[in-house]
């Protein structure tokens, strides 16, 4: 399989960045497995690696919950589905104890790497990482046919377990997890760069609200960007008869609010985070299709998405979707849902949704950018830029393979 053949590109990116060899990463990853002895059990990957299959094409009644206006498939449900695996595969690795219970800690990725059609197609996962209480699990979705398998979709969850009931609470230890295969030592320390990797937090950073991450004040080279952006904003209020390219980021805004039934509860007696991830979608859609004056969306990635506290039961749950950034093609949005008190109007911020789309525009004509109206706006902008130049370079670097897709080994 070339699945099999396939190697890890973003480890010898990283390694080939700073690093001195992979002996150097896999000697901290072995530190992790310091400890007391026995003090935790230990996983390989396969002791979690669970599957599901959707059949789709084999399946009429089936193929009808999941058609979507376009006669494609509704992304979005087979996103739930995937959260679902991944919830799935974090207690698989801890042996289904009752003991605990996991949540979605963050979506890390999530990239379609080929259309999913209204074929029959396998999920899969498996616990490629663990912390104390931590767990990356990694989930694929394929295309079946005649025993061989056509990636469609790769994404990457932490999970985050907890313990239930008792006087006790808070962190629940997860066993550790440690590779058998080179494979999966692949996989592990994947995850084990990414977190080291990770866009630390600057000491004059701004908070955003709403978001989880800490953004770093522009460079030069964006200081330069929001000046044209300015330069284009004043020759418009200077000449307002003239056609304008542009739309103001805040004028992209689209809501819905929904009220949260026992139905999407999930094993804790909340409300499931794949739902809340099925419902940002299809806002950020229809925001996509809006601001593109009606062409059809493709779903490309999504990253960062960040589960703050838990939805309960009976909210009322606010989704607002921005367009914040637009590439030659693409259509970023962002989507943040907010938990309302209808009695004082006060809401918190619970999720908020990076997603990325694209369109072909008719007869070459460009997208529209996006023009910030106030300095949060801008921040949202270069940072949604930023998302998108760096994952761009990262391609370019390791010739469009960003990640390792293979399970022939598990299988």
């Amino acid at each position: 399989s070339t699945w099999g053949d396939s190697t890890c590109c973003i480890c010898r990116l990283m390694l080939a960045r700073g690093l001195r060899a992979a002996t150097v990463v896999r000697a901290a990853v072995c530190r992790a497995y310091s400890g007391p002895a026995g003090a935790r059990p230990i996983r390989n990957p396969k002791d979690s690696w669970v599957q599901h299959r959707l059949p789709l094409g084999s399946n009429e009644q089936l193929r009808e919950k999941y058609i979507n206006s376009f006669g494609g498939v509704r992304l979005g449900r087979v996103l739930e589905l995937v959260d679902a695996l991944a919830a799935t595969s974090a207690h698989a690795h801890a042996g289904f104890t009752k003991e605990a219970a996991f949540v979605t800690a963050s979506v890390d990725r999530i990239d379609l790497l080929a259309p999913i059609t209204m074929s029959d197609i396998l999920l899969q996962g498996c616990v490629t990482w663990t912390g104390r209480s931590s767990m990356e699990v990694r989930v694929e979705v394929a295309h079946e046919h005649d025993g061989q398998l056509t990636p469609l979709m790769l994404a990457t969850f932490t999970m985050v377990a907890r313990r239930t009931g008792g006087a006790t609470g808070g962190a629940y230890v997860v066993p550790l997890l440690v590779p058998t295969s080179e494979l999966e030592q692949q996989w592990h320390e994947l995850a084990y760069l990414k977190r080291v990797h990770r866009r630390p937090a600057p000491a004059n950073g701004v908070a955003l609200s709403g978001s989880r991450s800490m953004i770093a004040p522009p460079n030069d080279e964006e200081q330069a960007v929001m000046a044209q952006l300015w330069r284009e904003l004043a020759h418009s209020r200077a000449h307002p008869s003239e056609p304008r390219d542009w739309a103001f980021m805040r004028d992209t805004a689209y809501e819905t609010t929904a009220i949260m039934h026992p139905q999407r509860q999930n094993t804790n007696g909340k409300i499931f985070g794949g739902y809340l991830m099925r419902s940002a979608f299809e806002i950020g859609f229809v925001t996509a299709m809006m601001f593109s004056r009606g062409l059809q969306p493709v779903f490309r990635s999504s990253s960062d998405i960040s589960f703050e506290v838990p939805v309960e039961i009976g909210s009322l749950v606010q989704f607002k979707s921005l367009v914040v950034f637009r590439g030659n093609t693409s259509i970023h949005t962002r989507i943040a849902a907010h938990v309302v008190d209808p009695r004082t109007g006060s809401r918190h911020t619970t999720n908020v949704f990076n997603m990325c789309f694209s369109v072909k525009p008719k007869d070459s004509t460009p997208l529209r950018h996006i023009m910030p109206y106030s300095y949060e706006d801008a921040m949202l902008l270069l940072d949604a830029r930023r998302r998108y130049t760096a994952f761009n370079a990262q391609k370019a670097q390791t010739k469009g393979a960003v990640y390792p897709v293979t399970t022939a080994e598990m299988m």
